[in-house]
C-alpha cells in the first residue's frame, strides 16, 4: 500500500513487483476537507484503487474500470444519492477544500461580456505529470483560450496552495498577467466558477466543478472526467470509449470509488453525512476569530542538520516549530536506494508523509565530497566527472521533489573540517582515512558541488542558503573558528558558531517567524 505516484506508491509498487501479493494505492477523496490539507485539516474521504490511480492517464484505474463498465441506469438508489449530493454541493458550493469565503458579489463588472477562466495548478502536481498533458504547455493554452473567444474576458485563477506560500505554481504569473486578468484571491471555487461561460485546465478538480454547474470545460489533460463525451478534449485516451452523463462520473467518482469518514464524530461516514458536516465545520472555521499558530518548518539531511536542535534557534525562533530528521552518512548518492545502508530514503519519506509543513530545510553532500565519491571512483567502473554529474542530478532530483511538500532552503553542504596531519580513531575518520585524497581537494570538490547546486537553486527559484564563502579561508581550508576546538576530530563545524551563523542569515528569510 502506498500514496498515489508519489515515493512511497512508487516503493509499494516495487514490492509489489518483487514479492506478488496485493496493490493498493490511495489518495485524497474529492471532498476532502474544510482546510487545506497541506495546514493539516484533517480528511473525510480517502480513494483506494488495486489498478492504477485516478490522475495517472497513461493506464487504467479502478475508477476508469467502473466508468467504462458499471451499469449506472440499474442503481436507482446510487443515481438518486448522487443528484441529491450534486444538489448539496451546488446549494453550498463545497469543493476538495473548503476554508475560503464567497467571491464578493460586485468583483466583476456587470458588462454583459462572455468570460472565460483558465485554472492554473501547482507546479509539481502528479496529476500534470500523468495526466497527458506533456504536447501542451501552459502558454498553448492560454493562447488557446485568447484566441477561441477573441470577445471575450480572460481570467486566470491561482492555485489555493500557491496564495497561501506552501507552493510554486505551473503557470508564470508575470508573463500570464501580460494577456489575462489574474485572480491572485483565495475564494470558494464553485461561487466563482458561477461567473464564467467556460474554464480551460489540464487536470484541475476545477474543471469538474464547472461540468457541475453546466459550465464549458476545455481540456489539455486527461483528468478523470475527460473523454466521455462531456469536455472538449484536446487529448485523447483511446480506453474511454463510453459516452456519459455528468452525473454518472460524479456518482463513479464520489461515491463509488471514494470511502468517507467523519474526523469530527470519528466515525464511518457517507458523502451525504459528510457534506452536512463540512457546512457545519465551515462555518464554525470561517467565524472563529485567526489563532496565532506555530510555523512548522521540517529539517532534514545528515547529521549537520542537527545544528537546528541548539537552543539558539528556539529562544529567537519562538514562533516556529522545527522538526529535525537527520540520518547519520546520509548521502545524495544513496538518498533514491531504498536498500540503502544509511536508510535515509525510508526515514525522509515517512517525515515527509506526516505532511502539514510550511517550509523544509535540507542539507546533504558533505558524505559525497568527503569520501562517496572516492569509493565510487575506486571500482572503476565511471570516471570522476561522470559520477560527479550523477550526484548533482540525483540532489536536483530530490530538492525538486521536496518542493511537492513544501517551499525548500539548501543549505550547502559544509566543508571538510579534519586536517590531513590529524589522527582520529572513530568510526566515520576510519573510513575516510581508506580515502587517499587530502583535504584541500575534497573541499574544491564540495566547493563545485555547492555551486551547481546554488546554480540550479536560482534558475528554479528556490531558497539556497550559501555557507562557503563565510567559511573558507583564503588558504583553501576551513576558518578556524568554525572548527570545534574540543574536539580536532570532529567533521562538523563547531555547532553553537553554525547555528549563530545560520541563524543570521535565515533572519531574513521568509520561513522563520
Amino acid at each position: 500500500m502506498g500514496w498515489g505516484r508519489k515515493r512511497t506508491g512508487r516503493f509499494a509498487k516495487w514490492c509489489h513487483k518483487k514479492f506478488n501479493g496485493t496493490l493498493t494505492l490511495r489518495e485524497d477523496g474529492f471532498l476532502r476537507s474544510v482546510g487545506l490539507g497541506i495546514d493539516g485539516s484533517p480528511s473525510f474521504s480517502i480513494v483506494e484503487d488495486t489498478v492504477g490511480i485516478y490522475y495517472d492517464a497513461t493506464v487504467p484505474s479502478d475508477l476508469e474500470n467502473i466508468l467504462n463498465t458499471y451499469d449506472f441506469s440499474a442503481n436507482i438508489v446510487l443515481m438518486e444519492t448522487a443528484n441529491k449530493a450534486m444538489a448539496l454541493i451546488r446549494k453550498h458550493r463545497i469543493s476538495k477544500y473548503n476554508n475560503t469565503p464567497d467571491i464578493a458579489e460586485d468583483y466583476f463588472e456587470n458588462n454583459g461580456q462572455m468570460r472565460i477562466l483558465i485554472i492554473a495548478q501547482t507546479s509539481g502536481d502528479e496529476s500534470l505529470r500523468y495526466g497527458m498533458t506533456d504536447q501542451f504547455s501552459t502558454n498553448t493554452m492560454i493562447k488557446a483560450a485568447i484566441e477561441e473567444n477573441p470577445k471575450a474576458e480572460i481570467y486566470l485563477k491561482i492555485h489555493p496552495d500557491v496564495l497561501s506560500g506552501k507552493k510554486r505554481s505551473d503557470i508564470d504569473t508575470a508573463i500570464a498577467r501580460k494577456s489575462c486578468i489574474i485572480i491572485d484571491q483565495n475564494v470558494n471555487p464553485l461561487s466563482l466558477l458561477e461567473y464564467f461561460d467556460a474554464v480551460y485546465t489540464k487536470t484541475s478538480q476545477m474543471g469538474f466543478e464547472a461540468l457541475l454547474l453546466g459550465k464549458k470545460c476545455v481540456c489539455f489533460g486527461m483528468p478523470f472526467y475527460a473523454g466521455w463525451g462531456l469536455t472538449d478534449d484536446r487529448v485523447i485516451c483511446i480506453r474511454r470509449n463510453r459516452k456519459l452523463q455528468v452525473e454518472e462520473v460524479f456518482a463513479a467518482a464520489y461515491i463509488l470509488y471514494t470511502r468517507y469518514y467523519n474526523p469530527y464524530q470519528k466515525r464511518p461516514s457517507n458523502i451525504i453525512d459528510t457534506i452536512d458536516e463540512i457546512i457545519r465545520q465551515r462555518s464554525i472555521q470561517l467565524n472563529r476569530p485567526t489563532q496565532d499558530e506555530n510555523h512548522r518548518v521540517l529539517v532534514i539531511g545528515d547529521s549537520h542538520i542537527r545544528v537546528f536542535e541548539h537552543w539558539i534557534f528556539r529562544v529567537f525562533f519562538p514562533k516556529t516549530n522545527f522538526k529535525v530528521v537527520y540520518v547519520p552518512g546520509a548521502s545524495v548518492s544513496g538518498i533514491h536506494n531504498i536498500n540503502s545502508l544509511s536508510g535515509a530514503y525510508t526515514t525522509f519519506n515517512i517525515a515527509l508523509e506526516e505532511g502539514g509543513y510550511d517550509e523544509i530545510v535540507v542539507t546533504l553532500g558533505e558524505v559525497d565530497a568527503a569520501y562517496a565519491i572516492w569509493i565510487r571512483l575506486a571500482k572503476g567502473n565511471m570516471s570522476l566527472e561522470t559520477i560527479f554529474d550523477d550526484i548533482v542530478s540525483k540532489y536536483q532530483h530530490f530538492i525538486l521533489s521536496l518542493m511537492e511538500y513544501a517551499p525548500t532552503t539548501v543549505i550547502s553542504a559544509p566543508l571538510q573540517t579534519i586536517a590531513d596531519c590529524q589522527k582520529c580513531s572513530d568510526e566515520i575518520s576510519r573510513v575516510r582515512s581508506t580515502i587517499d585524497i587530502g583535504v584541500e581537494d575534497r573541499n574544491t570538490f564540495t566547493l563545485e558541488f555547492n555551486s551547481r547546486i546554488k546554480s540550479f537553486c536560482n534558475d528554479q527559484k528556490i531558497s539556497f542558503l550559501d555557507m562557503d564563502s563565510t567559511a573558507l579561508g583564503k588558504d583553501k581550508l576551513v576558518k578556524r573558528w568554525l572548527i570545534n576546538p574540543n574536539n580536532k576530530c570532529d567533521h562538523h563545524y563547531w555547532r553553537w558558531i553554525y547555528a549563530l551563523i545560520i541563524m543570521w542569515k535565515i533572519k531574513i528569510g521568509k520561513f522563520i517567524k
